[in-house]
């Protein structure tokens, strides 16, 4: 594999990874939506509904985080393409079976 090969492929899968982050951290925000309204719509106040919206919000974190380190990655990875010298226009074709799990607090996972 070549050095171009190689970044490509480190490109394509960056934009992969952030792309699966933000659908991580959507889906994890309307769950958190549907909890809340839910606990209002049934006049909950029952104390383990208020902790599954805050072990959401927990996840939600959890993401956002996450995404956050994958993002300097990908300014650090702009430095290292500069010298060496490889122009990526990288395809964004995500590879087969690319999946994201990230762990979050309390046994909670985000999956896509």
């Amino acid at each position: 594999m070549t050095k171009q090969e190689c970044a490509e492929q480190i490109a394509g899968q960056l934009h992969v990874t952030e792309r699966k982050m933000n659908k991580a951290a959507a889906e994890a925000s309307k769950l958190l939506i549907a909890l809340v309204e839910a606990q209002a719509e049934f006049d909950s106040r029952d104390i383990e509904g208020e902790h599954a919206i805050s072990q959401v919000g927990a996840a939600i974190e959890a993401v956002t985080e996450a995404r956050k380190a994958v993002i300097a990655a990908h300014q650090s990875l702009a430095s290292i393409k500069e010298r060496h010298g490889v122009d990526v226009a990288a395809t964004l074709i995500e590879p087969a079976g690319a999946h994201l799990v990230v762990e979050a607090p309390r046994h909670l996972r985000v999956v896509r």
